[in-house]
């Protein structure tokens, strides 16, 4: 039953990593992660609903062709996640890489900039981007992806659809 959830819900991880991977070029293409970035900042936490829906959705389709328990909820979730971030982890590598080196660059800048108009003293602007710095490796970067936005995030979603996704069998015995 498992193996089924899985392959049945292993196309929504698909789309939504590949969604991901040109949300990425979106915002590079149109400055929006650096030149407009206040913007870009409301546009991405706006789109931090994208992933709810595709898992929601696809927990909402399963529902219709098996009784969902919560853990057969979860295996959705986590299938959704962690498929979108085999896809999506090494493209952003790739992305950091060779599309737009200079990223990182930039979110230092920011950062300085954000930290110089909210008074902070220059000792404190260096810490954060000496720490900044020290973090950003691709195994940093890995891992975050891997328990954010591949098991945690989907597992707490999972869980929320139990509150508006009722399980068909036991909405007809009531």
């Amino acid at each position: 039953m498992y193996t089924y959830l899985v392959k049945s819900t292993a196309k929504y991880g698909i789309y939504l990593g590949l969604f991901l991977c040109f949300f990425t070029l979106f915002m590079w293409l149109s400055g929006l992660d650096t030149t407009h970035y206040h913007i870009g900042k409301k546009i991405e936490l706006g789109i931090s609903i994208v992933p709810i829906g595709f898992i929601l959705f696809a927990i909402y389709k399963m529902n219709n062709e098996v009784e969902l328990t919560i853990l057969k909820r979860i295996v959705i979730g986590l299938t959704v996640g962690l498929v979108s971030i085999g896809i999506s982890a090494p493209f952003i590598e790739i992305y950091h890489q060779f599309i737009n080196p200079d990223w990182f660059e930039a979110v230092l800048r920011i950062n300085e900039q954000q930290m110089e108009a909210s008074g902070a003293t220059q000792s404190e602007i260096s810490a954060r981007l000496e720490q900044l710095q020290a973090n950003n490796t691709p195994l940093n970067a890995l891992v975050s992806a891997l328990l954010s936005g591949g098991i945690i995030f989907p597992a707490i979603v999972s869980l929320a659809s139990l509150l508006f996704i009722l399980s068909t069998k036991n909405a007809e015995q009531n």
